[in-house]
């Protein structure tokens, strides 16, 4: 009986080419971050205003490089 987004992360830090996961977090993101700080190369990043979806997968792209994966 476990959040899904913890059960997802979880599978996510199974993958051994992963280098980090970033979270693009609205709605409850403190809470986000609160849980985030238990929890290996995860990053929440707050939206400054609602983005959209696909507002906050640019927004969240920023700084990288190489390739992404994204899920909405």
């Amino acid at each position: 009986d476990r959040p899904l987004l913890e059960v997802l992360l979880e599978s996510l830090a199974a993958w051994p080419r992963l280098q980090g996961t970033r979270l693009a977090a609205g709605f409850r993101s403190r809470a986000l971050e609160a849980w985030a700080r238990s929890q290996a190369n995860l990053e929440v990043l707050v939206e400054p205003a609602p983005l959209g979806t696909g507002g906050a997968v640019g927004w969240a792209r920023q700084g990288l490089t190489g390739p992404l994966w994204v899920q909405n």
